[in-house]
């Protein structure tokens, strides 16, 4: 065999591994459906700032993000203007504060009022509805005033009177003598 023929051999040995290993890692958004498409249109939100949107409520990542069922499309939403305790890495009341989240509004029919349509990490910002009661109630305001997630003042001023009403009551997290904000447990985290 001739050196020639040993490399065009060894040639496609390696673009034969490597188209594999391609296959293997492509991201998700390169599934037959979704290539070909702009990002735009591939992780277009639902609705622009300002308006809402319904859906079923399907995930609960943790006490500030979940996943809504819209028109057959999985919609991640942020809580807008709340931060609850991280859940991976664990931070304290992360679990309790997922766990809450979950009984409050998993399986549930909701509304969002779309507050940042840019899709940040993927996910529109915004305020979650649930009906209970025959009342439409905001999930963000029910997980701040039980205490299990802060205002999130870096972004909204709208949840400190109920974050100082639940830290009075030491509702939650509030228990603890000196909390740690989950901007701080994230900053301490990525230091590490």
């Amino acid at each position: 065999m001739s050196g020639r023929t040993r490399v065009k051999g060894l040639a496609a040995l390696v673009v034969l591994i490597l188209g594999a290993l391609a296959a293997y890692f492509k991201p998700p958004d390169a599934t037959p459906e979704r290539r070909g498409k702009p990002a735009e249109e591939r992780e277009a939100p639902p609705v622009p700032k300002g308006h809402s949107f319904t859906g079923k409520i399907v995930g609960v990542h943790d006490g500030d993000t979940i996943t809504l069922l819209w028109e057959k499309r999985e919609i991640k939403v942020r809580l807008f203007g709340i931060d609850a305790p991280e859940t991976n890495p664990a931070q304290d009341y992360g679990q309790r504060a997922k766990q809450y989240a979950s009984q409050w509004m998993f399986g549930k029919e909701a509304r969002v009022e779309v507050k940042d349509a840019r899709l940040t990490y993927g996910r529109v910002v915004g305020e979650v509805f649930v009906t209970e009661e025959g009342k439409e109630q905001s999930v963000n305001a029910a997980m701040v005033d039980a205490g299990f997630a802060w205002a999130y003042r870096h972004y909204s001023e709208a949840f400190v009177e109920r974050e100082a009403a639940a830290r009075a009551a030491h509702r939650g997290l509030w228990a603890d003598d000196n909390p740690v904000p989950p901007w701080e447990f994230r900053k301490e985290k990525h230091a590490e």
